[in-house]
C-alpha cells in the first residue's frame, strides 16, 4: 500500500462505505469517486478524521449517487442480436425462426423471433428492442401504479413517467414538473427492484435530495428497500 494510505469504512445513509484515504500536502479534502465506483479522499496530516468523515457526511447523497452511477455504467445492457436476454431476473433463450409474417413472441421460457429473412439482423435487433420497449412500457408503468398509493398520502400527485435507457442513474425525478424517468435497464432486473427504484423517484417529490429524511421516508415507505437494491447489484 502506498505511503499514507488507508483503507476505512464509514456509514452514509445507513449504507456501510469503504475508502480509501491518503495523507498528503493539499489545502483542502479532495474527495473523488472512481470509474469503478471506489472512494478516494485525499487530506492533510493535520486534518482529523472527524473533519474528513463530517465532511462525507455532508455529501453523502452525491456519493453514493456517483457510486450507483459508477457501478450502473459498468453492468451489461440487453442485447437485441443475443442468443438471449433478460427480463425480470429470468434468461430467456432466443429462437430464430421462418415465416410468413415477422413479430416476437415469449413462450415457454423462450423467446420466438419469425422473420422472413432470418439472415436479417437489422430486422431482428429493431423486432427485439420493440418487443423490450413494449415490456417496459407496461410492467413499468404498472408498477407507477402500484407505488404511487405508498406516496399519496403526502399530497403528492401522480406524477408522467417517462422510460429511457441510462448509463449512469436507474431513475431520475423532474419533481417541478410532476415527471419520473425510468431506466429501461431495470427490465433485466426482478420486478422488486424496479418497484424500489420507482418508490425512490417518488420519494423525492416529498424530500428533493438525499438526505436522511429522505432515506427515513423510503424506509417508512418500505422497509426492505435496501434488500431490493441489493437485486441491482446482481448482474
Amino acid at each position: 500500500m502506498n505511503k499514507g494510505l488507508s483503507r476505512r469504512r464509514i456509514v452514509l445513509n445507513g449504507q456501510d462505505i469503504e475508502y480509501e484515504l491518503q495523507r498528503k500536502q493539499v489545502k483542502n479534502i479532495n474527495l473523488r469517486i472512481r470509474q469503478d465506483g471506489t472512494v478516494y479522499v485525499s487530506a492533510s496530516p493535520t486534518v482529523s478524521l472527524t473533519v474528513i468523515e463530517k465532511f462525507m457526511q455532508s455529501r453523502s447523497g452525491l456519493i453514493l449517487s456517483a457510486i450507483e452511477g459508477a457501478k450502473l455504467a459498468q453492468r451489461p445492457v440487453n442485447d437485441p442480436a443475443g442468443d438471449s436476454i433478460t427480463v425480470l431476473g429470468r434468461e430467456l433463450p432466443v429462437t430464430v425462426i421462418q415465416g410468413s409474417s415477422q413479430g416476437v413472441e415469449q413462450k415457454n421460457g423462450r423467446l420466438y423471433v419469425m422473420l422472413k429473412d432470418t439472415s436479417d439482423g437489422d430486422k431482428r435487433r429493431q423486432l427485439v428492442q420493440k418487443y423490450l420497449d413494449g415490456l417496459c412500457a407496461e410492467i413499468f408503468s404498472g408498477v407507477l401504479d402500484r407505488m404511487y398509493p405508498l406516496i399519496r398520502g403526502w399530497g403528492v400527485k401522480k406524477p408522467e413517467i417517462k422510460l429511457r435507457t441510462m448509463s449512469s442513474r436507474w431513475g431520475s425525478c423532474a419533481y417541478t414538473k410532476g415527471r419520473i424517468t425510468i431506466n429501461k435497464r431495470l427490465i433485466a432486473y426482478p420486478i422488486a427492484a424496479a418497484e424500489m427504484v420507482t418508490l425512490h423517484e417518488l420519494c423525492h417529490f416529498v424530500h428533493p435530495d438525499h438526505s436522511k429524511d429522505f432515506y427515513a421516508l423510503m424506509q417508512t415507505l418500505m422497509p426492505d428497500w435496501k434488500a431490493r437494491k441489493k437485486l441491482l447489484s446482481s448482474k
